[in-house]
């Protein structure tokens, strides 16, 4: 299933995703002790999005899309297949669909919506499971 992209590869960038996950987690904290009461949906849309790391950046965000920049467009789109059936939207059986949604991935938009995803290094060792990589 995975031709271009490596277990190893996948594996690494979910653990780039986890050191942006904590940092984010370390930044809303800090607001929050700051004072900065935010309504639950703005915490959650900044925490969906990353914008506010993106402000803030401490270089795991850039890390992380340096990483996955450096992937072949087949292995982002593995990748992309990988986070999808992790997420629960495709069974592993059908890696062929999944496959083919990430292919159809705008090229110029594909980074950014992998690293949007608040939960990728789950979704990622989800699908490794799924796939009977793990």
């Amino acid at each position: 299933m995975l031709d271009s992209l490596s277990v190893k590869e996948a594996e690494h960038i979910g653990d780039l995703a986890e050191e942006v996950q904590r940092s984010q987690e370390k930044l809303l904290n800090k607001m929050q002790s700051d004072g900065q009461q935010r309504p639950d949906a703005i915490r959650e849309e900044a925490y969906a999005s990353f914008a506010a790391l993106k402000a803030v950046d401490d270089g795991s965000l850039q890390s992380l899309e340096d990483a996955i920049r450096a992937l072949s467009a087949e292995a982002r789109h593995e990748l992309t297949a990988l986070m999808l059936v992790g997420r629960g939207e495709y069974a592993a059986k059908e890696w062929r669909a999944a496959m083919e949604q990430a292919e159809a991935t705008p090229p110029d938009t594909e980074v950014e919506r992998l690293i949007e995803k608040s939960a990728l290094a789950s979704y990622l060792n989800k699908g490794l499971y799924e796939l009977g990589l793990r």
